[in-house]
């Protein structure tokens, strides 16, 4: 499940349950259509809800990252669970993305 809202011209994408190649396609589709018509300027992923996500989450990350790096804006995480923080410094996500604790941390860092 997937919730969008916008504050102060940032992006927030709330992901409930599993990000995998089963529902990755659809996931980023919708995320895509809300850049384009929500004008915003930042993008935050708020995994706090997060149970499990396997590459192609990591797949959509990055894809958003490139989308919004040339829209001139920025991205930042947010992931609570050991697991989830773990491959994503795995995969090398944090080197171009903030990962952050909290909602408003990743507030700020966007």
């Amino acid at each position: 499940m997937v919730n969008f809202s916008v504050r102060l011209k940032t992006l927030i994408v709330t992901v409930t349950g599993d990000i995998d190649q089963h529902n990755a396609a659809s996931l980023r589709e919708q995320i895509d259509l809300r850049i384009s018509h929500e004008n915003v300027k930042r993008l935050v992923f708020d995994f706090s809800k997060l149970d499990f996500m396997d590459s192609s989450g990591i797949g959509i990350i990055i894809g958003r990252y490139k989308l919004m790096a040339t829209l001139g804006g920025k991205v930042a995480i947010v992931v609570t669970k050991p697991t989830l923080r773990k491959l994503l410094e795995l995969s090398g996500v944090q080197r171009i993305v903030h990962i952050c604790d909290s909602l408003s941390d990743a507030m700020k860092a966007a």
